[in-house]
């Protein structure tokens, strides 16, 4: 079963998008090949079969299917009485960047190259939170009315929301890098090994080693990435100056500050400032 591969710096162009019921389980799947779309079914309730590429399948209440393009897909059976749901027809995209994005806290500078990825959806999988697709589906169907654009943006969301969520269910470091960010922001970057520790009941070479190949960063790089934001806030919203901010951030001497910040961002403090007032 392959799956379903977009671009991540793409939006997912929107050719239709609807809502359908069948009270009386009279509606066959259609039997047709879409050669430039792919087709995402979601189900809210009853029962969908459908076939492609001579493999059935049986769709129930929170369920979904992606149908390639360019393959055919037909039904065998009715859809049971009272079966309802939602589906979306998006154009397919070529080329697809072979390298997975990570669902990772958002850094407060992002270089260009991290939306250079793929998201691959599974082709079949189940969702608990229903509301979660089908509130992103309403959304994507009032939309039309904005225009096809729009529709493509919501049509994004509804697809990384489905993305965030089988990731979510593969990574079991998940809650413990979120415990993690928990404690950095909890103690303002401040935390110790010895923090971390007793927050987690874990030992922290092990956070380290997990944080490490979870993230691609340290727990000291992301201590930095995070002291850098509140200084970047503090220089936009206080008018601070670079020592002034390296003592509210408790920073041994300006010299170290400055250094941190420049393995953060890229350049100096003062180059910072400098931009910002250019």
């Amino acid at each position: 079963m392959f799956p379903v591969c977009l671009n991540a710096n793409q939006l997912p162009l929107v050719n239709e998008a609807g809502f359908l019921t069948d009270e009386h389980g009279t509606f066959t799947h259609l039997t047709r090949t879409l050669e430039q779309l792919h087709v995402f079914i979601f189900v809210t309730a009853g029962t969908i079969y459908v076939t492609e590429s001579d493999v059935d399948y049986t769709l129930q209440a929170g369920d979904y299917l992606f149908l390639h393009a360019n393959q055919l897909h037909f039904g065998k059976y009715p859809f049971e009485p009272h079966t309802s749901w939602y589906y979306l027809h998006f154009y397919k995209q070529e080329p697809i960047n072979d390298t997975p994005l990570e669902v990772e806290r958002a850094t407060f500078m992002t270089p260009s190259d991290y939306y250079d990825k793929s998201l691959c959806l599974p082709k079949t999988g189940h969702i608990e939170k229903a509301y979660l697709i089908t509130d992103l589906f309403d959304q994507l169907l009032k939309s039309k009315r904005d225009g096809s654009v729009k529709q493509s943006i919501d049509a994004y969301q509804l697809l990384y929301e489905i993305y965030r969520q089988h990731q979510k269910l593969n990574n079991d470091t998940q809650p413990v890098i979120d415990h993690v960010y928990e404690v950095i922001e909890a103690t303002r970057g401040k935390a110790t090994g010895k923090d971390f520790s007793q927050a987690l009941h874990l030992n922290y070479s092990y956070l380290s080693t997990v944080f490490k190949q979870t993230t691609g960063q340290t727990i000291q790089q992301a201590k930095n990435s995070y002291l850098i934001e509140q200084a970047i806030k503090l220089f936009r919203y206080e008018s601070l100056n670079v020592t002034e901010v390296s003592d509210r951030l408790q920073f041994a001497n300006p010299y170290y500050f400055s250094r941190v910040f420049k393995q953060v961002t890229g350049f100096s403090p003062t180059q910072y400032l400098k931009q910002q007032r250019d």
